[in-house]
């Protein structure tokens, strides 16, 4: 049995009248939404390819790329000279590899 929604008035039964349902379209939202995105992401790659050419072509982005270039080359040398010098005060204090002797042959 369906239930319609009213009240009584003096004694008699009046139904509420329901406004009609409008319809609305779910997909002009979604669709909005799909646009705003689709240009936030075709203004992010053309950033993108613009930073990449100005990094390339310009002399102020090959100074850039130079000097992050030498950072990192010695960061590397720095890694390098210290598993080095850990290496020579492990061997001075005789804490080679346990169970080989020095000058023993590899197999």
């Amino acid at each position: 049995m369906e239930q319609k929604s009213g009240k009584f008035v003096k004694g008699v039964w009046v139904e509420e009248k329901v406004p009609p349902v409008q319809e609305t379209k779910e997909e002009e939202p979604m669709e909005k939404r799909i646009e705003l995105v689709t240009s936030q992401v075709s203004t992010s790659l053309s950033q993108l390819v613009g930073l990449a050419r100005d990094l390339i072509a310009t002399p102020e982005g090959r100074a850039h790329i130079q000097k992050k270039i030498d950072l990192a080359g010695a960061q590397i040398d720095a890694a390098i000279r210290e598993v080095l010098e850990n290496e020579q005060e492990t061997a001075k204090e005789g804490g080679g590899i346990p169970g080989k002797e020095e000058g023993e042959k590899k197999p």
